[in-house]
């Protein structure tokens, strides 16, 4: 499965992620400071130009989870730039893992390295994240032969 991330000014703007690194990267940006406000309902999101103050978002979740965006959802500005701070954070801190050259022969026994997005996605998103706000889509992919 993969994500697409849809600019919400620019539509054409988009950026996929497989949903493994999507939900790695979510995880490494809270690890970083990042406290999303949570996602909204596509539409839901103009009333919030009209009330800044509001505490608790309307079709809102107070967190990110796989069952959320399963529909099309709305990632608000400013969780957008938060995201963006939180995984610049991560990526000045980032630490190549040193491994062993059987790594590129074999796939890698342990769990973390397996996982771990690259640095590149890392930079994708952060570029894309201070775009502005933007949907989360998750996509079926079909077997084509």
């Amino acid at each position: 499965m993969v994500m697409r991330l849809r600019n919400q000014k620019n539509p054409d703007h988009i950026l996929m992620l497989t949903c493994q690194a999507w939900w790695e990267l979510l995880d490494l940006a809270e690890l970083y400071g990042w406290h999303p406000l949570g996602l909204v309902l596509p539409g839901a999101w103009s009333i919030l130009d009209l009330a800044p103050d509001v505490g608790h978002l309307p079709g809102g979740s107070d967190r990110y989870s796989e069952e959320v965006v399963e529909a099309s959802q709305v990632v608000l500005l400013e969780d957008a730039l938060n995201l963006a701070d939180a995984l610049e954070r991560a990526f000045y801190e980032y630490e190549p893992v040193r491994v062993p050259a059987t790594y590129y022969l074999f796939e890698p026994a342990e769990e973390a390295l397996r996982r771990r997005p690259g640095i590149g996605t890392m930079a994708a998103l952060i570029e894309f994240c201070r775009d502005g706000r933007f949907s989360v889509e998750c996509i079926q992919q079909s077997m084509r032969i």
